[in-house]
């Protein structure tokens, strides 16, 4: 029955770096449903051309021009591209948006009119619409108002708390997710505390499907602590990951632990600045970021995950992160900051260490203790590597499975319920 049963998945996340996205369209692809995924791109990752689902890329246009210029694009130097981001892209956004919103009761910066036509055009008759996050679900609500399929919502994140959001849009946001929970036909999160929060804000009967984003496979074996030890870090490069203080903190860690920070993003240049200014060149290193999937076993060459994050908006206090489990996979002990999730599982699991933030002298205080004790972080590694399976992705793959086999039942009489 699945063979002929449509999916459409709609992420507006870029594919080369989202792992989460990749696995579930991989999941249900394997179980013989007809995938798409319809993401926002020029081009699509290398890695995902022998992929079993089809992966549909738009790339908004405003008079036959990009609305993000060549020049705002992530390839030219910051400066550059923030200010030509700030000035002809938020213009041509503008216009973008007046011209083509096809709903007064929210902006095409938040419905995504692109989306919702290239699903309706490009996927025929699609039986069940998935909806990565909360900026794709009105195009999806639509598309699956108009074909009668059912609506699939996975919450990454709290949506409206992210802090990076326009005011204008995070009140549209906060207006728009009310109005579509009572249309979901399932409902999936990262993490029990955004599940339990949403379904309790909205009074939803829903119960939340979390999948936690663990790693694709688990490695078979912890590294030896190495001396000094060796400290990771895999991830963006933003201001809420506050890797420029990690590299501060790393002065008092000469001879004791190097670290490595693997990524990409805008703070780069001020963590190679800082690198300079104290002079860390042959204990701290940079590397451009692997394939997703890669990401496990390239940790399995370290002792420490760090995750340095500050909470500054409400979602960091309810989510957890990706590197927390490609972490644990890879067989690494953790040293994280103290965020309630994130916390409860380094418990749980005996894995690792969880601290405050409060600046510089304190992260190296709580990092040069650890790695003072490699017998302890010894353990920490054991700890994470048998506790890994529960959080990796196969163990999550059965609930999504488990998920998508009661969507399949329903499938045919999505249309009918939906006019009722």
């Amino acid at each position: 029955m699945s063979e002929s049963i449509k999916v459409l998945m709609l992420v507006r996340n870029n594919l080369a770096r989202d792992s989460r996205v990749r696995k579930e369209a991989q999941t249900v692809s394997e179980m013989g449903f007809d995938v798409t995924v319809i993401g926002v791109g020029t081009k699509a990752p290398e890695d995902l051309a022998d992929a079993p689902y089809q992966l549909l890329l738009t790339v908004p246009y405003y008079h036959g021009k990009p609305l993000n210029p060549k020049l705002g694009r992530e390839t030219t130097w910051y400066p550059i591209r923030i200010l030509v981001n700030l000035t002809v892209t938020a213009w041509r956004e503008w216009r973008w948006h007046k011209e083509i919103a096809k709903d007064s009761s929210f902006s095409a910066s938040v419905t995504h009119p692109d989306m919702e036509s290239m699903g309706l055009a490009l996927v025929e008759k699609p039986d069940i619409v998935h909806c990565h996050d909360l900026d794709t679900l009105w195009a999806g609500y639509r598309i699956a108002q108009q074909r009668g399929a059912l609506l699939v919502y996975d919450s990454h994140e709290l949506y409206p708390a992210l802090h990076y959001l326009r005011e204008d849009d995070r009140e549209q946001y906060i207006r728009m997710e009310p109005q579509l929970f009572p249309h979901l036909d399932a409902f999936i999160t990262v993490s029990p505390e955004i599940g339990q929060k949403l379904v309790q804000q909205y009074q939803s009967p829903l119960e939340p499907i979390v999948l936690y984003n663990g790693g694709k496979h688990v490695v078979s074996s912890v590294t030896p602590v190495s001396t000094p030890v060796r400290l990771f870090f895999q991830g963006a490069f933003a201001i809420d990951r506050n890797n420029v203080e990690l590299i501060d903190a790393m002065r008092h860690l000469r001879g004791k632990a190097t670290l490595t920070l693997q990524g990409w993003g805008q703070d780069e240049d001020e963590m190679r600045r800082t690198i300079a200014k104290y002079s860390l060149e042959d204990i701290v290193t940079i590397l451009p970021p692997v394939p997703p999937f890669e990401v496990v076993d390239f940790a399995n060459n370290y002792d420490v995950g760090v995750i340095n994050s500050v909470s500054i908006d409400e979602n960091f206090a309810h989510t957890l992160p990706n590197k927390l489990f490609d972490y644990m996979c890879g067989g690494l002990a953790i040293a994280s900051t103290s965020l309630p999730p994130i916390k409860k599982i380094i418990d749980k699991e005996h894995c690792g260490i969880t601290y405050e933030q409060r600046g510089v002298e304190h992260t190296a205080k709580v990092l040069e203790e650890l790695v003072s004790d490699p017998q302890r972080i010894q353990r920490m590694k054991k700890a994470s590597l048998a506790a890994a399976p529960y959080y990796a992705w196969p163990a999550q793959a059965k609930k999504l499975t488990n998920l998508y086999e009661q969507l399949a039942s329903k499938v045919g009489t999505a249309s009918e319920a939906k006019d009722a």
